[in-house]
């Protein structure tokens, strides 16, 4: 009987659980500081975006993602690998040099999402639907292609030195912005972290973020990410600010933002995730 197994990596923040029960499998990104190392969706953000701080959000291992490929290989002859994106996480390429091997004899069929977090999660929750309906590897891609694009995502922090160590900001931007206090809006482009906006103040960076999500006419899910490792006095602030300005502000979920995006905001990093099924994107 013909099988279809479907990958992804813990920055798509899936629950676990749910990964299981559905035969995802999860391949788990990692940290690597002062001689111990944090496995993301075990344990929680390590708190890395700190001056000095050696430690760094690694993907797991060559060895380690060849076994699982090779594990996989065995039980199914399809295998569907959806991946956050490979200009923040480093995943994507591990992966496809796991799968060089298998290329002749099964089919594979990998995907950068260009996105995190909630935009890979979709796309691997709609693939194994899909998987689960019989669906092949190439049914399963196109559908994807179609989706990708409906996941927005704005994010907000004032921790400049962590915006600069991630390469969000360049070296003289990250002075600058410092220096006058300037509070960077960034998004995803092209699969990358960007400042794509300045605002001379955190709180006018979380109405940025709360006008943002009010562009939105309809929506499947809205989610505020924080890089705290538990909701902080930001990430509240900003569900309040959604409830009082959007008919869906009262289902935003609040959840963690996952060790990448963690250590490339800074602990005070906010951000809003939004699913929506329409395909314009907001003005």
């Amino acid at each position: 009987m013909r099988k279809t197994c479907i990958l992804t990596d813990s920055a798509a923040l899936l629950d676990i659980e749910w990964a299981r029960a559905h035969g995802v499998t999860v391949l788990r990104h990692q940290v690597r500081r002062a001689g111990r190392v944090a496995i993301e969706g075990e344990q929680p953000y390590p708190g890395l975006a700190r001056e000095h701080d050696d430690g760094v959000v690694e993907p797991p291992p060559q060895a380690e993602v060849d076994a699982c490929i090779a594990r996989l290989a065995r039980d199914a002859d399809t295998l569907v690998a959806i991946l956050s994106s490979a200009r923040v996480t480093g995943i994507v390429p591990r992966v496809r040099t796991a799968c060089g091997p298998w290329l002749g004899s099964r089919a594979v069929t990998l995907i950068d999402t260009q996105h995190i977090g909630l935009g890979v999660e979709f796309l691997v929750r709609a693939a194994a639907e899909l998987a689960e309906q019989g669906a092949d590897g190439r049914a399963i891609a196109d559908r994807l292609r179609g989706l990708r694009h409906r996941v927005y995502a704005s994010f907000a922090s004032d921790d400049h030195s962590a915006l600069t160590r991630a390469g969000v900001l360049r070296p003289a931007q990250g002075v600058l912005a410092r220096k006058l206090g300037v509070v960077p809006i960034i998004t995803l482009e092209d699969g990358r972290l960007a400042a794509t906006e300045k605002v001379r103040s955190m709180d006018r960076a979380m109405e940025r973020l709360r006008d943002f999500g009010a562009e939105f006419e309809a929506f499947e899910e809205a989610v505020v990410v924080h890089a705290a490792e538990v909701p902080d006095a930001r990430a509240r602030s900003l569900v309040r600010l959604l409830q009082a300005a959007v008919p869906f502000g009262a289902d935003a979920r609040l959840r963690p933002a996952g060790y990448h995006l963690s250590e490339a905001l800074g602990p005070a990093g906010v951000g809003l995730m939004i699913y929506s099924s329409r395909t314009v994107s907001p003005s």
